[in-house]
């Protein structure tokens, strides 16, 4: 991956719409070459989907938890898997540390949340749970990444 192919990417982070006419014109190169390596970029798994960035405190999701739960050795993957089934849980991360896996999860208020997180505690396997509700987004912008 070069520079050019980093270009892209920030152009598709910031607008996943953007047309690969207008692309080649940013970039400088003829259309053809812009789509040879988009197809190279897809085929090497470095793009994995087109998507949308939104805001969902606007659709009525305005609690964004982080949580933290600690579980059984032997039933990680198990709890990973069913609360990856959840729709309102958007990340599931395998961590190191004192807790053994990360959600990122949004709700419509603290009613949800709360359904939620005793759900969470009867599930088999799962020790203790630690909830963080984040006040406010300061940054979430993977296109940062792509910039340096």
């Amino acid at each position: 991956m070069d520079a050019i192919d980093r270009r892209i990417l920030a152009i598709l982070a910031h607008n996943s719409r953007t047309s690969l006419r207008r692309m080649a014109q940013e970039l400088g190169m003829p259309h053809t070459t812009v789509h040879s390596r988009l197809k190279k970029l897809e085929a090497a798994g470095v793009i994995r989907r087109y998507t949308v960035d939104i805001d969902y405190s606007v659709l009525g999701y305005d609690v964004t938890a982080l949580i933290n739960v600690s579980v059984e050795g032997s039933l990680i993957e198990d709890v990973e898997r069913r609360v990856s089934e959840i729709s309102n849980v958007i990340a599931v991360y395998d961590v190191t540390g004192e807790f053994d896996i990360v959600l990122v999860a949004r709700f419509r208020g603290i009613g949800e949340l709360d359904r939620f997180i005793k759900w969470l505690n009867k599930l088999p396997g799962v020790r203790r749970t630690l909830t963080s509700i984040a006040f406010r987004v300061v940054k979430e912008d993977p296109v940062s990444l792509l910039e340096t």
